[in-house]
């Protein structure tokens, strides 16, 4: 008995595992846990072929080179600590795994300044996810991911390819904005009120946001969207304030944008309208006019239409949209009465679509 106890308190305690040859996940016995280190050295090379857990993960060492490669089902590596790169150029942490979608966990510091090798996304993704500070390492990501809570700092070179996502309660700090990729995309789904600042969303900015929380994006400055904005159901913008200037089109079924500010129609091309989200303050200023969803247009402050058309569609039963305005703007963002309604004057609403049927 006392020598089982033994042996149960010594796998109890941390382990220092080292792969010094090719190896799978699995077949290190007993598995790797959130106390244990990985060193990767000597030329081995070490295969995810398992949903996995590990403290700290280096790849390679002072003098030699390992690497670290991911099979071809989708896995998930949780790393509570941090992934390093030893000092050969030749190490490797490659995610590509013939095309699966991986994904890297990482709550301590991925791949930062001092150590060398290739990193390799491919289809995988990378979560920061301490509840506190990180610094977002400088590298070329196809998914990354945000979360948890405390400031993710973007080091100068942070490059995302497909999805930048940031949830829970972690904010963006740093001093250079994201670089996105032709196929990129935005999401804020925080599970408290977020900020937006100028690194994730720079003005303007070129690729899709998607705002999916509840408890609403906050605008921090005038922020102009060159692509599509998508309000998902539930979710809000708070305008703060502030002009929310988009040139695509807009996909609203969310809550009103009730705060201050206004939403400007601005595109060179025409824009359209959809969902049944409702609009506070909302000015048309594109020659080539908008469309607005055949289940209506719904401004609950001042329609503006400085240029062009906005054109409700009409339904397949023959009915035009229907377009619901306010009698007055929505509150001013600095303090002050509402501006009253202006004298009444048609608005010229083209309904477009099939017409009653014969």
């Amino acid at each position: 008995m006392a020598g089982l106890a033994l042996a149960l308190a010594e796998s109890a305690m941390a382990r220092d595992i080292a792969i010094t040859s090719e190896s799978q996940w699995s077949g290190i016995i007993p598995a790797p846990t959130a106390s244990d280190t990985i060193t990767i050295s000597a030329g081995g090379i070490l295969r995810v072929d398992i949903n996995a857990t590990v403290g700290k993960l280096t790849i390679g060492n002072d003098t030699t080179e390992g690497a670290l490669l991911f099979d071809s089902t989708p896995r998930l590596l949780t790393v509570t600590g941090d992934v390093l790169f030893g000092a050969s150029a030749g190490n490797r942490l490659d995610m590509s795994g013939s095309g699966a979608a991986h994904e890297l966990r990482v709550a301590g510091r991925f791949l930062p300044a001092g150590g060398a090798g290739v990193f390799t996304a491919s289809l995988g993704t990378v979560v920061y996810n301490a509840n506190g500070a990180q610094t977002v390492a400088a590298k070329n990501y196809k998914n990354l991911t945000l979360t948890g809570s405390g400031a993710k700092t973007l080091e100068n070179g942070v490059a995302v390819q497909a999805k930048l996502l940031i949830t829970g309660t972690a904010t963006v700090a740093g001093s250079v904005n994201v670089t996105y990729g032709g196929l990129a995309s935005l999401e804020y789904a925080g599970t408290a009120e977020q900020t937006t600042t100028g690194l994730e969303w720079p003005t303007p900015i070129g690729v899709p946001v998607l705002i999916n929380n509840s408890f609403g994006v906050k605008l921090n400055e005038n922020k102009t969207i060159a692509s599509t904005l998508t309000i998902s159901a539930g979710s809000t913008i708070k305008l703060n304030g502030k002009d929310l200037t988009s040139t695509g089109n807009i996909v609203h079924g969310g809550s009103p944008l009730a705060e201050p500010g206004r939403v400007i129609l601005a595109g060179s091309s025409a824009q359209t309208l959809i969902g049944t989200g409702h609009y506070g303050n909302l000015i048309l200023n594109n020659s080539a006019g908008a469309t607005a969803d055949a289940v209506g247009l719904f401004v609950d402050g001042r329609l503006t239409i400085t240029l062009g058309r906005m054109t409700l569609q009409t339904g397949s039963a023959g009915l035009v949209g229907l377009l619901t305005l306010g009698t007055t703007d929505q509150p001013a963002s600095s303090p002050g009465p509402t501006a009253p309604a202006p004298a009444a004057r048609p608005i010229a609403v083209t309904p477009t679509g099939p017409g009653p049927a014969s």
